[in-house]
């Protein structure tokens, strides 16, 4: 890659809000109005001239889930800017897995590239011009398979660029091209081979990482759990993509709280931390390679235990009440005997 290089006529100065916004944006939702309230306003500030809305069903034994369904459903109806508005909506529930990858294909059936964003990460303006920047500066390098929008609490970046390049991908604000899409295995059948070889070695540096990622490949693949983003990250493993990282985090993850799917703990230090707008024009980094701040992100993110994982599993499919409670126990256990 040349020397490090600012933007050419990308971008000039924030605010950008008269700029014709042409990437694709889609939109995940269910039953969190609020939530999906406060989204939309930001996408309101950029008037995507295409957005796509993917809604899952309620679900059976959620009294409260058809009308919460439906009324973010009615928000979509209130969009007030010109826009195509492509919405596919579920009458049944489909399930976090299902939901997002049927969704996700039928954007990238249509689309060369699109910018993801479900109904509880609340972007900055900037992260749009960001993203829409870099999907553009990086079309056709099949090095890089995604742009993330989050710079995870605890990892400081390089002070001089604009952003870094990662093996983990971060999905709470994220975009992509339909040639790394087409590349999604929701099963992981690989997995099956690879299990058995040092795959994880030659991407993970320490053993509790390893045994990390080893449970959630092994969880996906045996149907234990019911998600999408562990597959993304076997994806981008196994063709050796990188990831963008900006060096200022552009999403705040407002969903935090016990009506969450996963991310229930809203005392979690990755919850509700503070976005702001990224300077431009940008500034690239020298080589298109892993940045050493991957060993603090691995450390950070991904060195949970095998007991903390089999634990957050356990309460993600608990009932709220027996949620809450073992929340309470588990921050008290942390305190007298930390697991990591």
């Amino acid at each position: 890659m040349d020397a490090r290089r600012e933007s050419e006529c990308i971008i000039s100065d924030l605010p950008m809000v008269n700029k014709a916004f042409d990437t694709p944006v889609a939109l995940i939702v269910f039953n969190r109005p609020e939530l999906t309230r406060k989204v939309l306003e930001k996408i309101r500030e950029v008037r995507p001239k295409k957005l796509y809305v993917f809604s899952d069903g309620p679900r059976a034994d959620k009294p409260l889930d058809a009308e919460l369904v439906l009324a973010c459903r009615r928000q979509i109806d209130e969009i007030d800017w010109d826009c195509e508005i492509v919405r596919d909506y579920a009458d049944k529930n489909l399930g976090c897995r299902e939901r997002v990858v049927t969704g996700l294909s039928k954007v990238f059936n249509q689309e060369d590239k699109a910018i993801i964003l479900e109904d509880d990460c609340l972007p900055s303006l900037s992260f749009f011009y960001f993203t829409e920047a870099l999907l553009n500066q990086y079309a056709d390098d099949a090095r890089v398979g995604s742009i993330g929008g989050t710079l995870p609490t605890g990892i400081s970046a390089p002070s001089d660029e604009s952003y870094f390049f990662s093996q983990y991908p971060q999905i709470w604000g994220w975009g992509t091209w339909s040639r790394v899409w087409k590349s999604y295995d929701a099963s992981i059948t690989e997995w099956a081979n690879l299990s058995k070889t040092n795959f994880l070695d030659g991407h993970l540096h320490s053993k509790k990482a390893i045994e990390n990622w080893r449970w959630n490949f092994d969880s996906v693949f045996n149907g234990e759990i019911d998600t999408w983003d562990y597959q993304f990250v076997f994806t981008m493993w196994f063709h050796n993509f990188l990831t963008v990282i900006p060096s200022t985090n552009l999403i705040s993850n407002i969903g935090f709280g016990p009506d969450a799917t996963h991310t229930f703990d809203s005392s979690n230090k990755h919850s509700n931390i503070a976005s702001t707008e990224m300077g431009f024009p940008l500034v690239h980094p020298d080589f298109i390679s892993a940045s050493p701040v991957d060993l603090l992100v691995e450390k950070v993110l991904f060195s949970s235990s095998l007991l903390e994982l089999k634990l957050g599993a356990f309460l993600s499919k608990s009932p709220k009440r027996l949620r809450a409670t073992l929340l309470l126990v588990r921050k008290w256990s942390r305190k007298l005997f930390p697991w990591n």
